[in-house]
């Protein structure tokens, strides 16, 4: 069976086992050797990331945080006080900023990305319960 789901182009979450297809970007990220499905994400990503370098935990952070904004509706917030309340989060990520590799510093200057925070956060929200 898993052979017959692999020549359709589905492939395993490393966490789940639940097999996606693809062809579909948004449906497993690739991150590390592994690939993760979005329901995972948030419990994989807190008990690996403590066994990772730093510079590999800063390379996977980047690609989570443009997988969620490209693929899951992530918003990037450049201050902690911009955040929404914790009840509306489903994936919180904290991640050094990309633009100057988490020093807060561009061109001598306050990094303009991260307003000289060195990290960012990405937000995906919850979705809004249907009315009973």
């Amino acid at each position: 069976m898993k052979r017959a789901l692999a020549l359709l182009g589905a492939r395993p979450c490393s966490v789940c086992g639940t097999y996606y297809l693809t062809s579909n970007p948004g449906n497993l990220v690739h991150a590390g050797a592994e690939r993760v499905c979005y329901i995972c994400l948030s419990g994989w990503w807190l008990e690996r990331c403590h066994e990772l370098g730093i510079p590999e935990r800063e390379a996977i952070e980047h690609k989570l945080m443009h997988w969620l904004t490209e693929y899951r509706d992530g918003k990037v917030y450049r201050e902690l006080r911009d955040l929404p309340p914790s009840e509306l989060q489903n994936v919180h990520l904290v991640v050094s900023c990309p633009e100057c590799a988490g020093t807060g510093k561009l061109g001598g200057e306050r990094c303009r990305h991260c307003l000289g925070n060195r990290n960012v956060w990405v937000i995906t929200f919850k979705m809004p319960q249907p009315a009973r």
